[in-house]
């Protein structure tokens, strides 16, 4: 998950669902948030720039 130029590990992917912790990381429904991906070489599969929005 990269927000802004900061790019963070971890998640988990289950039943095809993922979740990322991701509270302390956006700060704004303007920061650029995207998900990568990737296959165990770290070679990029696919990447979603997400919306955020707020509750």
């Amino acid at each position: 998950v990269t927000v802004g130029e900061t790019t963070y590990k971890g998640g988990t992917f289950t039943d095809g669902e993922f979740k990322f912790y991701a509270f302390d990381k956006v700060k704004s429904v303007t920061d650029e948030v995207i998900i990568k991906a990737l296959d165990k070489d770290g070679n990029v599969l696919d990447a979603k720039t997400l919306q955020i929005v707020t509750k």
